[in-house]
């Protein structure tokens, strides 16, 4: 079963890259680029903003492929099929906001009347209440416009409203596995790996937006992600709004402020500025991945935050302590400016830290690649060692190292085939460890041949690096680091061969895992040469 869902995981990802490669190279359409034509626009060069078009077909797609046209969950086609209409007509001819605001009504509309006689009562911070039909859609369309347009809203910079709700869509997964609700586990696996294609190519310098389309459809999700957890989970009576708070505290934080401050300023609500906090980091500390790292930390953190609370319940007294921190948020610019300041003391901190190390040797790139490197190590323990005990471990696994695959492409800018590579290598060893428990024999080969067919071509590529930067190969490339990394590694292989050397497949995986390592460290002598 969890193999079916990771299935359309793995399917929305190859989809959604698909139609990525399709757009860039066979689409040219005038009325689909965006021009740096004011100076709240962080972009100097044209850039297309169609991307929203690829992930939204692939995750509509995927939802089909796992509620088969359930009429229990026709509303969800519906939606789904409007906003994604609206957003192409948007990014086409730039409707006007009056437009956008009837459309978006119709479709909450549309949802409300599919749950209204569903749900009996919703949950707010252990607190239950049950409103009056009219007060109830009323409050259910400002939830529903609101997170519609909030993703709109911040999708001020390249990878930041995509980042966000990926990392989102992790912490909804989690709940999902939390709450042992199989099916909306899978929609967050359907909408990850989508937007994980999505971000390869929309990571600085961006080669397409995601537009309109992708925008509004994002903030779709985010808005019938608690009824598609109610519906999809039916031990519970009452809607708990409280962990998908947490989960979207930043969006509701940042468009709240926004909105107040341009009211107080007498403004039009919807009319674009650079207030927003990603702006403010920006305009502070001057680095645009120092920005994305915060503004990815502070997701985080509601995050961690949402989840400990799983864990220990959420309290009435925590509530109102989250009401005041929104409060100060929203009104209190020296509370922002404090918050601000604390960004920038850990950053000096951090930066103090690591130039203490060598300043003269001291490459980022090369240390965040052995960091997810030991990542994805772990993940094979993981894989491999836990699998039979507890095979909810699989998912928070793959979760963890999908980010950790998005984090090395955005921060060290790493050439883009040792990423795809790791990704597709862990999701066939994801299917193959499947194999191990519930797949049939024949499966398991056909994924085992693909696995080596692959490993064929990374020792094709190996051998390239090696004899084009044959010079550069031996002359202080190599850190003692790598060398421990390396040694670690063959030790481990022979202690598998010597004293488990029945055991074939473990015995492959920590040769693999060698000849990877030296791979990928050796891709790094394209910018040693170049620089």
């Amino acid at each position: 079963m969890l193999s079916y869902y990771v299935f359309w995981g793995f399917f929305s990802f190859f989809i959604t890259l698909a139609l990525s490669f399709l757009l860039l190279n066979y689409v040219k359409i005038s009325h689909f680029l965006d021009s740096p034509d004011n100076d709240r626009k962080l972009h100097n060069v044209t850039v297309p903003r169609y991307g929203g078009i690829a992930f939204s077909f692939s995750i509509l797609l995927g939802i089909i492929g796992i509620f088969k046209f359930d009429s229990q969950y026709f509303w969800v086609y519906i939606s789904f099929v409007l906003v994604i209409t609206l957003g192409i007509l948007d990014d086409l001819f730039r409707l006007s906001w009056r437009v956008k605001m009837l459309v978006q009504i119709i479709t909450g509309s549309i949802v409300f009347s599919a749950i209204k006689d569903i749900i009996p009562e919703i949950q707010f911070f252990s607190f239950s209440f049950t409103l009056p039909l009219i007060l109830m859609f009323l409050l259910f369309l400002l939830w529903f416009v609101g997170m519609m347009n909030s993703v709109n809203l911040v999708d001020g910079m390249d990878g930041l409203a995509g980042g966000m709700v990926f990392i989102t869509f992790m912490g909804l997964a989690y709940l999902g596995w939390f709450f042992s609700n199989s099916i909306f586990l899978c929609f967050c696996l359907v909408v990850i790996c989508s937007l994980y294609a999505f971000l390869i190519f929309n990571a600085k310098p961006a080669k397409f937006f995601m537009g309109d389309t992708g925008s509004l459809f994002l903030g779709l999700l985010l808005a019938i992600s608690p009824i598609l957890f109610y519906f999809t989970n039916g031990a519970y009576i009452s809607l708990d709004i409280t962990p998908f708070l947490m989960f979207f505290s930043y969006l509701i934080f940042d468009t709240l402020r926004v909105f107040y401050y341009r009211a107080k300023k007498k403004k039009n609500p919807l009319t674009p500025d650079r207030q927003h906090f990603h702006h403010l980091i920006l305009d502070k500390l001057g680095s645009y991945n120092a920005t994305l790292f915060y503004i990815y930390l502070l997701m985080g953190l509601f995050i961690l935050l949402g989840i400990l609370m799983l864990k220990l319940e959420f309290t009435i007294e925590f509530g109102l302590l989250y009401l005041l921190f929104m409060i100060l948020f929203i009104i209190s610019t020296r509370f922002l400016k404090s918050i601000l300041g604390i960004f920038v003391m850990v950053r000096k901190w951090l930066r103090g830290i690591l130039m203490q190390v060598n300043p003269k040797q001291f490459s980022f790139s090369h240390l965040m690649f052995k960091i997810i490197f030991l990542i994805y190590i772990l993940s094979h323990f993981i894989l491999f060692y836990m699998i039979f005990f507890n095979s909810k471990w699989l998912v928070l696994l793959l979760a963890v190292t999908i980010l950790a695959f998005v984090m090395q492409y955005f921060f060290q800018r790493s050439n883009l085939g040792i990423i795809v590579y790791l990704g597709v290598h862990f999701f066939i060893l994801f299917f193959l460890s499947e194999a191990l428990v519930d797949i049939g024999i024949n499966m398991f080969f056909i994924l085992l041949v693909f696995k080596y067919i692959i490993l064929c071509g990374l020792l094709l590529m190996m051998i390239r690096y090696m004899v084009r930067y044959s010079v550069h190969y031996l002359m202080r490339f190599w850190k003692n680091s790598d060398m421990l990394i390396i040694i670690c590694l063959f030790i481990s292989l022979l202690y598998v061969f010597i004293f488990n050397s029945d055991n074939g497949l473990i015995s492959s995986i920590w040769l693999e895992l060698l000849l990877i390592f030296i791979f990928f460290r050796s891709s790094f002598l394209d910018l040693k040469v170049k620089t």
